[in-house]
């Protein structure tokens, strides 16, 4: 959707008579495209002078608006929005539009100008330019760029906008006005849409007649899904408040925003799965070529039993049928000795590099079912999550370094979920903050603990109604769910068979168990699992 200009100006004019004077608070990101600042002392009664200027600068559909509408934030550090928070305080003194072109202007003065504050005022200048847009923040009293949204553009050449320099409007253009006489005059300047509408409403009503409704027209209208600034008499058109107009085009920002806050947690996830497979990759070529120096042993006690037929100065020695390399300036005594050694270094890096292949197959199983965890979380069970990625030094705590694991943490409990059917009650864990409490605090030592087999997946535990031959099959139902598997094989046993693993939080070992297999998870408990999970 490309604002048409006489669409726009009827938007600055409304922005205007809403925003003179209102005082603009601390910038944030509703996407990584849409950035929102608050307001108060606005000119709107009915949310108390409060509202939210948003300014959208995708592509494919740029636009400004204020809305009344609660968003939620989602972490953006660049330097753009960084740069934004200069407006934070200052009071909107005007907004206006680049004739004939889609350039808003937010201009707002500093309120306290002291010693330490050197900018007395901005210009928030927004280019609602379709596949183009951008944003420049200028700063006075020198007037000068001093960051935009996107760097684009040669420096060499004439219009250039960047950093330092004035900014240099667009050439202005000829604006719908009343002394236009024809739609081949106005046709270049309305948009192709708009024009069309345009166009058949003049053949109904009289030119004259059409331009005189749009040029005084103070009411937008959606038509077709897009923002038009006269209804044209249109089946179709619904007149729509430019605070509505966000909302109607992000129907669940929320959403959005949860869904950009978990890419953050998979992208974190992803990049340490990443090097943890590379490194189970160089570990297992390390313990490969280990496990072939183990032949030096034999290199070293055929050498010894070859002294007879060594003459010094040989590169190589064939005993027993085997070639044996030899360092020409050694003895034979001192050959074997080095393949001793050899083998003895070999013989401690198997030893070393087993335990570091274990303790990579138990990170990458972690970071797959951590993967599960943010699909199948609320956001309470995300914001464990990241307490959890915290401990475990996969993301950076207050006062803390990524990579490195919290030395101590405050000792508390994590609520797991639960599954009520009948008398029957099954608990289930989204995070492995929630799978420790419920096997190792809530569990009772007798109560049957279930995990899917051979695949990363949540702890589900019968808390009571464990006899109940269907209720153990929930349960089965349930982890293989958890784990977005629709068949398998699920471990069972009483919880006294499951011990801690101290390499992971929420990892376990299982001493004994049983199996059971499930052919098909029934869609009854399909439905179930939806029902507690949404």
């Amino acid at each position: 959707m490309a604002l048409d200009n006489t669409t726009l100006k009827t938007i600055q004019s409304q922005l205007l008579s809403e925003l003179d004077g209102a005082f603009l608070e601390r910038p944030y990101a509703l996407n990584y495209t849409h950035i929102a600042i608050p307001y108060h002392s606005g000119n709107n009664t009915e949310n108390k002078g409060r509202g939210t200027l948003i300014i959208a600068l995708d592509g494919e559909n740029p636009f400004i608006v204020y809305s009344f509408d609660k968003f939620t934030k989602i972490n953006d550090n660049s330097p753009f929005l960084n740069s934004l928070r200069k407006l934070q305080g200052t009071r909107i003194r005007n907004i206006k539009k680049a004739p004939g072109e889609r350039v808003i202007t937010i201009s707002s003065e500093v309120k306290d100008v002291g010693i330490d504050v050197t900018d007395t005022g901005f210009d928030l200048i927004i280019e609602l330019f379709p596949m183009h847009p951008n944003a420049y923040l200028v700063s006075y009293p020198y007037g000068k760029v001093v960051s935009a949204f996107k760097d684009r553009g040669d420096l060499s050449l004439k219009g250039y906008n960047g950093r330092g320099l004035k900014y240099s409007y667009p050439p202005l253009r000829t604006e719908v006005n009343s002394n236009l006489k024809s739609l081949e005059e106005i046709k270049p300047l309305l948009s192709r849409a708009t024009y069309k509408h345009f166009e058949q409403y003049a053949n109904k009503v009289g030119f004259e007649k059409a331009l005189d409704d749009l040029i005084n027209s103070k009411s937008l209208y959606l038509i077709n899904e897009k923002i038009e600034p006269l209804s044209f008499d249109n089946a179709n058109a619904q007149k729509i408040d430019i605070n509505n107009i966000y909302s109607h085009y992000v129907s669940d920002q929320r959403k959005q925003a949860r869904i950009l806050k978990d890419k953050e947690l998979i992208d974190t996830i992803n990049k340490s799965l990443r090097i943890a497979n590379k490194k189970m990759n160089n570990l297992e070529k390390d313990y490969s070529d280990a496990q072939k120096n183990l032949k030096y042993v034999d290199y070293g006690q055929l050498l010894y039993m070859a002294q007879a037929d060594y003459v010094p100065g040989m590169k190589e020695i064939e005993v027993e049928g085997t070639t044996i390399p030899l360092d020409n300036k050694l003895t034979l005594v001192e050959n074997a000795n080095r393949y001793f050694k050899k083998y003895r270094k070999a013989k401690q890096a198997i030893t070393t590099l087993a335990e570091l292949i274990n303790k990579t197959k138990y990170e990458i199983t972690y970071l797959e079912k951590k993967r599960l965890d943010i699909e199948n979380g609320s956001a309470r069970d995300l914001m464990e999550l990241k307490e959890e990625l915290v401990i475990n030094g996969y993301l950076k705590g207050k006062s803390q370094k990524a990579g490195k694991k919290q030395k101590s943490i405050k000792k508390k409990s994590y609520e797991p979920h639960y599954l009520n059917i009948g008398n029957a009650k099954i608990g289930f864990g989204l995070n492995d903050l929630q799978n420790e409490t419920l096997t190792f605090e809530i569990a009772r030592s007798n109560s049957l603990f279930f995990h899917v087999k051979d695949h990363p997946g949540s702890h589900v535990v019968i808390l009571n109604g464990q006899d109940d031959n269907n209720i153990r099959t929930i349960a089965c139902e349930l982890a293989l769910y958890l784990s977005h598997q629709k068949d398998g094989d699920v471990m069972y046993t009483e919880k006294r068979f499951v011990k801690k693993n101290k390499d992971k939080t929420g990892l376990v070992n299982i001493l004994e168990y049983n199996t059971y297999t499930i052919k098909k998870i029934r869609e009854e408990s399909i439905e179930l699992f939806k029902k507690e999970l949404d």
